[in-house]
């Protein structure tokens, strides 16, 4: 089978991270990208593997677009009588365009989906990444890099702050103030100094980007931040 699915694919990657809410410990979401070739050529290999694997998958749909996701048991009345709050990761896989699209969150899938029929959703029409994009232009073989990398820390400190503002954190933190002293500092602490509004937060950052390039003279990375005015 892989004989079939490596002629298939362009050599382009895509990685991404996105944080699935309601926000939990474990809400960020992996999706990975597989550029295609030609994505009607390799439907049919695609439904071959899926066929294969017909007792783990089931079809969904949304919108027009169809996908696969796998048969999962069902952990979060075990998780929440436990006093567990956690997301329960469901695998999905299926063809949006030209991209073969794995990821372990269905709500990241139908993001992905939304995305692709409304540009206003997309990546590459947000200001942020279009001026880290010109940023890696601007540079020694950023007109082709081998890797091309976009970040914001705004959302990575969004979703410690909206955990840490999580009523069932806030709990679980009062539950164990009186028998850790560590514990029990932090909920004092958070008591008595509340967090001021994300905004406040979020003034301080910016975006960043990184680019991989391949030249004579060997293999360089560089990352880089930009500036809030």
């Amino acid at each position: 089978m892989l004989t079939e699915i490596v002629p298939q694919l362009s050599g382009r990657a895509t990685h991404v991270q996105w944080v699935e809410r309601p926000v939990r410990i474990n809400s960020p979401c992996t999706i990975v990208g597989l550029q295609l070739k030609d994505p009607k050529a390799a439907k049919p290999i695609l439904d071959k593997i899926v066929q294969k694997h017909s007792s783990s998958l089931e079809k969904q749909r949304y919108g027009q677009v169809e996908y696969w996701s796998m048969k999962v048991p069902d952990r979060q009345q075990k998780a929440a009588k436990a006093g567990m709050d956690i997301r329960q990761p469901v695998p999905c896989i299926g063809i949006i365009n030209d991209y073969c699209i794995f990821t372990d969150s269905m709500k990241a899938y139908q993001e992905l989906v939304t995305a692709a029929v409304n540009s206003d959703r997309s990546l590459s029409t947000s200001l942020d990444f279009k001026l880290v994009a010109s940023k890696v232009r601007r540079q020694p073989g950023g007109d082709a890099p081998g890797a091309l990398v976009f970040s914001r820390p705004e959302e990575g400190m969004r979703f410690w702050y909206d955990m840490a503002n999580a009523e069932n954190t806030r709990k679980r933190l009062a539950d164990q103030a009186g028998k850790n002293r560590a514990w029990g500092a932090l909920d004092q602490a958070l008591r008595d100094n509340p967090l001021p509004p994300f905004e406040v937060i979020a003034e301080y950052m910016a975006p960043g980007g990184g680019m991989l390039v391949s030249d004579p003279t060997g293999i360089h990375y560089m990352t880089f931040g930009l500036k809030r005015k």
